[in-house]
């Protein structure tokens, strides 16, 4: 569907197959990007907890388009394309039409994980920023500790909100990426966790 500027109608134009460039599906495993719209190109992707690769699923509306993902595929041993998702902002897939003539690039941008918190201890590796400071992390206001274990120094680090005046206490000062982390919440709250830093977007 065209609108035409001059009169305001909008008119019907029937596209050649050979033209064609648009995706018929997009899903990616364990990453939310909400409903899709062939005509829609920039999706905001949300991680599923203790998710680390996803596998993209890309079909071109025309069985003669191409499609291509990037980043490559991380295990070309496993059925369709995987992707690492460990310090990764965007994922894209370009479609050209079967003659070539046409591009067009879907992107998904990742910029949160997800981390069902509660009573009980769990543990996560950290999906954001390196050396994102403990104290900005929009920690929910239920979280009551965070703790690490630092292999090099050989002892816990750890965070209680409420107590930073206390130094002693607060050892745990910023996220390092990749690290493992204990917390533990009040009660079960959803903490959701930027995973790369504004002035990246």
């Amino acid at each position: 569907y065209v609108a035409d500027a001059n009169d305001g109608k909008i008119y019907t134009y029937n596209m050649p197959d050979a033209m064609d460039a648009r995706l018929a599906s997009l899903a990616l495993g364990g990453v939310d990007i909400g409903e899709f719209d062939p005509g829609r190109t920039d999706y905001r992707g949300v991680i599923a907890e203790g998710v680390t690769e996803t596998t993209v699923t890309a079909e071109a509306v025309q069985d003669d388009a191409s499609v291509a993902i990037v980043p490559d595929d991380a295990d070309e041993g496993t059925d369709g394309h995987q992707v690492a998702l460990d310090g990764l902002s965007e994922i894209t897939i370009r479609v050209t039409s079967a003659d070539g003539s046409r591009t067009r690039v879907y992107t998904v941008a990742l910029e949160q994980t997800v981390v069902e918190l509660g009573p009980a201890w769990a543990s996560f590796e950290w999906p954001g920023p390196d050396g994102q400071a403990v104290d900005e992390a929009d920690l929910p206001e239920e979280v009551v500790a965070v703790y690490t274990w630092d292999e090099a120094a050989g002892r816990w680090f750890g965070y209680l909100p409420g107590l930073e005046h206390v130094p002693t206490l607060n050892t745990l000062t910023a996220f390092s990426s990749g690290a493992t982390y204990w917390i533990v919440a009040e009660e079960a709250v959803t903490w959701t966790i930027e995973t790369h830093a504004p002035d990246s977007r």
